[in-house]
């Protein structure tokens, strides 16, 4: 078995220094952030689990940019503060052989307190589970041969898919929308 932890804290910009208000030369305003969390692993001959747990926290400036003017919250502007979220995955393989592994995998993002005052508390949070095959039909000290199967599904709650990647909410208590997909992977892995 074997256990760890891991940590990060850091500052990221909140507006650009620019030349005549339009090119951008490099960020100011740095505001805090960290991740923080823990892992572990207990293996067998044939089973490995493993786990991951990971808290984040974002300040209110980074949280909300556009909430922001050089750094600070615009004056009378209220209903944003920091978030904070919780997330990790639990994975179960199965080791048929050196060459072929089973696993599960099932991933969770769970928002603690949200950019915005009045959020939904469930907004953006996640759910993934994944199923995989992995097979090496040979594998030699020089090259090896992969062939990788996958399915994947994945659903985030009160967020919609109109507006591009990030999505846009949804605030309709009566009528709560989730975003579900599903993903198929196949590929095969030539490494010399």
């Amino acid at each position: 078995m074997k256990v760890g932890a891991y940590g990060y804290y850091g500052f990221a910009p909140t507006y650009w220094q620019t030349t005549g208000g339009t090119t951008q030369l490099y960020g100011l305003g740095n505001k805090p952030f960290y991740r923080a969390g823990a892992e572990w692993l207990w293996y067998t001959t044939h089973w490995n689990l493993k786990g991951v747990y990971l808290h984040g926290w974002d300040s209110l400036c980074l949280a909300n940019v556009t909430a922001c003017n050089l750094g600070h919250v615009i004056p009378d502007t209220t209903g944003f503060q920091s978030t904070s979220w919780n997330g990790g995955f639990l994975e179960a393989e199965y080791v048929i052989s050196p060459q072929w592994v089973l696993l599960g995998r099932y991933e969770l993002i769970r928002m603690a307190q949200q950019g915005v005052v009045g959020a939904p508390g469930s907004l953006s949070n996640l759910d993934a589970y994944t199923f995989a095959s992995r097979w090496n039909p040979f594998m030699f000290s020089r090259a090896g041969l992969a062939i990788q199967a996958e399915w994947s599904y994945i659903r985030s709650t009160d967020i919609t898919n109109q507006g591009g990647a990030f999505g846009s909410t949804c605030f309709n208590p009566a009528a709560p929308c989730h975003i579900g997909s599903n993903s198929l992977f196949l590929a095969t892995d030539f490494a010399f």
